[in-house]
């Protein structure tokens, strides 16, 4: 699933961190005379197919166990170190990579959401609120699980409900979660 989603992070991403920006990509060298970035050869990764119409580069690496990802309004992608337990954010416009927090159990799922980041905590068992500019890491909701297993993986954003849906493995169950704090989940059976 890691090396799933490192590449679909890289075909996602289409530019590749370090290169020269010219004016031809939509770099910041827009009065320069328009010269071509050159396109580094695709790392094949093993038992992985991605259609020869699409370019997969790899655009960043060293993170750990890299396990999800999230793309703020600005355009900023959140990067979840699952067994590091560290959110980054990195800018694909400058390259920078900035460590916001290694203070989270397990993170398994990123929602970025007008300036607020929701993190799924695997190991608690819980979705936190993450302050993307000083780190701060506060409980957001607990999600029941009867089962003693690890159990919520990943999150998603419900823009027609707005509300953050959280799979909750063991329990087979689907948690609804408003983002406000003062409002209740509703738990739907799955299957």
């Amino acid at each position: 699933m890691r090396v799933l989603a490192a590449a679909l992070f890289a075909i996602a991403c289409g530019g590749s961190v370090g290169l020269p920006r010219t004016a031809v990509d939509g770099g910041s060298d827009a009065g320069a005379p328009a010269t071509p970035t050159p396109v580094p050869s695709p790392i094949p990764i093993p038992g992985l197919t991605v259609d020869s119409s699409v370019s997969a580069r790899v655009v960043l690496s060293g993170f750990g166990s890299l396990d999800d990802i999230a793309v703020g309004q600005d355009g900023t992608v959140y990067i979840g170190d699952e067994t590091g337990g560290k959110l980054s954010a990195w800018s694909p416009v400058t390259g920078q990579v900035r460590l916001i927090t290694a203070a989270l159990s397990h993170p398994e799922g990123i929602v970025a959401l007008d300036g607020l980041l929701v993190v799924c905590e695997q190991g608690k068992n819980q979705l936190s609120r993450v302050n993307a500019i000083d780190g701060s890491v506060s409980s957001f909701r607990a999600v029941p699980n009867t089962t003693g297993n690890l159990g919520i993986d990943g999150i998603v954003f419900d823009p027609i409900v707005p509300s953050i849906i959280v799979p909750n493995s063991p329990d087979g169950t689907l948690v609804r979660v408003s983002p406000s704090p003062t409002s209740s989940a509703e738990t739907s059976r799955c299957g």
